[in-house]
């Protein structure tokens, strides 16, 4: 799992959160509510790294982006994206991890590398001994906390009032390092010790490294630290790690020009050419999960292949109820069909990912809306991590299910083999997201021990009351 918690303030219409994330997490609230502002902070992460966040945010400040690189949100200018549209609010975007075994490891050598250095330095000449000094008692407290709590979190903050402000805050272990930036160079306290900053791209969400010094002598250099950060959250332009898939999706071409994507894109646009990749590795496991989940949502035996010459790609499906022909193209299917595989798609092409969607519901069925769990279940089993915004009670509710487990047949649901699915209840997060003048409100929702939510959800309780209440008058 990528992200542990992510952190909030001042981002469109979100004043603060600081909100837990599982394998599974799924926010569900009335429009407006700031569900989808949630997913465009996640994917800003992948889309600022190594960059400014302004130049992050709108599509003609990308400079260096092709038309091959689309960005995963835009927005018309950086107003866009402050509390209020007032850029004298602070904006704060940031995110937790829990450091993986060799990542572990990876920080634990190069800090007693950095140690070594150090020892040396003052074996040689007195005046480092302070320096020496200074490093060992900050990064033995920062090794010791890393081992009892192996988290570390990054929250990048900009203010623009008289002056550009970029503060940068990182807790390692317990060790907190905040940085507030005027220009690449700065001071802060660490542990008591008065430190000299020098964060070149100062101005940028992730900038490359952190240095901490006293009297110009370098007491610890971060750069592990912020590397194993930014392979966390990827990068837009290679080493993707965050995808997002809109609600702005559905549309399918009669035929499709190959553009070496390896995700299906923001609105679902590149799918055809990902379904035609996973066939082509011919790796079976793949390919029976692919046309397994297909089934599962109604579509029988997608295919998708190169037409003639090797650019052009074209598409096709067996109608589940008239056995037509392979003549049926992706364009023939149903809209709800049409939402739904794009998800399918990027979840089984890859593993360990962080994939955004953005209401997986759309227009289909309740009987089919009650079986995304089990697709969700798949994917956190292949390591991914999964944030959906949802307006679906159907969705919601029928976690218990696959909580409880169910076997999937042929018969029953209509899938190309029969299988079992489990979703455990501690992968699962579930948030009820409201608004209201004060600002956003986001509640856990609690489940009961058979795996259903506990008292319902708020606003759709609210709706179900009022209704009725109309009927039974």
């Amino acid at each position: 799992m990528n992200f542990t918690k992510i952190m909030i303030k001042n981002f469109k219409c979100i004043n603060e959160a600081s909100i837990e994330l599982a394998p599974l997490t799924i926010f569900v609230g009335p429009n407006g509510s700031g569900k989808t502002s949630i997913l465009e902070a996640i994917a800003l992460f992948a889309q600022s790294n190594r960059r400014k966040l302004e130049e992050a945010v709108t599509r003609e400040a990308f400079g260096t982006m092709t038309e091959e690189i689309k960005p995963l949100v835009n927005f018309e200018e950086i107003n866009d994206i402050f509390y209020k549209r007032d850029l004298r609010n602070e904006l704060s975007l940031g995110f937790e991890v829990e450091l993986k075994e060799g990542e572990l490891e990876e920080i634990m050598e190069n800090l007693e590398g950095q140690r070594r250095e150090w020892e040396e330095k003052a074996r040689m000449d007195e005046k480092f001994s302070e320096g020496a000094k200074v490093f060992s008692e900050i990064v033995e407290k920062m090794k010791l906390g890393l081992e009892k709590n192996r988290r570390i979190s990054y929250e990048y903050r900009m203010k623009r009032d008289e002056k550009e402000l970029h503060t940068h805050i990182l807790t390692i272990g317990n060790i907190k390092i905040e940085c507030p930036m005027e220009k690449t160079t700065s001071e802060t306290e660490v542990e008591g010790f008065p430190l000299e900053v020098d964060i070149t791209g100062h101005a940028y969400f992730l900038p490359e490294t952190i240095i901490l010094s006293t009297k110009g002598q370098t007491v610890l250099n971060l750069m592990k630290v912020m590397e194993i950060l930014r392979r966390r959250v990827g990068d837009i332009e290679r080493d993707r790690e965050i995808f997002y898939i809109s609600a702005n999706r559905g549309y399918f071409p009669w035929e499709y020009e190959g553009k070496e994507k390896n995700e299906v894109g923001v609105n679902g646009e590149y799918t055809i050419e990902v379904i035609s990749k996973i066939l082509a590795e011919r790796d079976l496991k793949k390919i029976s999960d692919f046309e397994f989940f297909c089934s599962l949502f109604g579509v029988k035996k997608p295919w998708s292949g190169w037409k003639r010459r090797r650019d052009i790609l074209t598409s096709s499906y067996l109608d589940p109820f008239i056995g037509s022909p392979y003549n049926l193209k992706f364009p023939h299917l149903g809209y709800g069909s049409k939402q739904i595989l794009p998800v399918i798609t990027q979840i089984v092409k890859e593993e360990g990912k962080v994939i955004l969607v953005e209401e997986p519901e759309i227009s289909m069925h309740p009987e089919y809306q009650r079986r995304l769990p089990f697709l969700f279940a798949y994917a956190v089993s292949k390591g991914h991590q999964v944030i959906v915004t949802t307006h679906s009670s159907y969705f919601v509710l029928a976690l218990g299910e696959a909580i409880q487990g169910e076997k999937l047949t042929p018969e029953k649901y209509g899938v190309t083999e029969e299988r079992e699915i489990k979703l455990d209840p501690n992968n699962v997060i579930v948030y009820h997201v409201d608004r209201d003048r004060e600002g956003v409100k986001i509640k856990k929702l609690e489940f009961a021990e058979d795996g259903f939510i506990k008292e319902g959800i708020p606003s759709f309780v609210n709706v179900e009351r009022k209704l009725f209440e109309r009927i039974l008058r």
